[in-house]
């Protein structure tokens, strides 16, 4: 059994890929680890490490041939399966990640929208179209729904969270700012945007203290 790769490692992967496809659209066909480590501002052994759960792809003093290691990389995440995903709570954030087009490019595709706001009943964001949230549950068992997306307030959060666990959906992205535990059958990613922008003040400040 191959070993699995951790979400972190998974995480510079699809980085990887991105500079990959932008490698070779600007006509170059190998890459260094070197040269992806300079780009993202990474250690290289930590990129070759990265690399290394793909397999033996590259060659020392040659590199990496850019097809070859895109490929495997798009394999590893996955990408040539699709999934349909629905997002809870049309508001500002989840119209705009309904409109966001590069996530059909990624085999992730949004096929609806729930909100409890009659007035978004039955309307269309970017042609998908807004149900309650009340029919979320048959929805998700009717359609083979793979993902969620939760953008609604923290007050909401879980119980949107339990109806999504109760269809046995297999995984979840929440962007309230109400933590939610995985299951043993549903994986969720927390995407606090309070906690990214504390994070990021910290570090601001800590640099500042040096400086000074």
């Amino acid at each position: 059994m191959k070993q699995k790769i951790a979400d972190v490692a998974l995480a510079r992967l699809s980085l990887y890929s991105r500079y990959l496809k932008m490698m070779m659209v600007n006509g170059k066909s190998r890459v260094l680890s070197e040269d992806i480590a300079q780009y993202y501002n990474f250690d290289a052994a930590q990129v070759r490490k990265d690399l290394s759960y793909l397999g033996k792809l590259g060659t020392r003093g040659y590199g990496y041939n850019c097809q070859n290691l895109y490929d495997c990389i798009v394999a590893q995440l996955g990408r040539e399966v699709s999934i349909d995903v629905v997002v809870v709570g049309v508001g500002k954030l989840g119209t705009a990640l309904i409109g966001y087009r590069s996530f059909r490019e990624l085999g992730f595709n949004i096929v609806a929208g729930f909100d409890n706001n009659v007035d978004k009943i039955k309307t269309q964001v970017n042609n998908v179209i807004v149900h309650h949230s009340d029919t979320l549950k048959t929805y998700i068992a009717e359609n083979n729904i793979g993902m969620a997306v939760i953008t609604v307030p923290d007050r909401s959060a879980r119980e949107v969270a339990r109806v999504l666990f109760d269809t046995k959906i297999g995984g979840i992205i929440n962007f309230a700012p109400v933590y939610l535990a995985s299951t043993k059958t549903c994986f969720v990613r927390n995407i606090d945007l309070s906690v990214e922008f504390e994070v990021l003040r910290y570090n601001q400040l800590k640099s500042r203290e040096k400086k000074g």
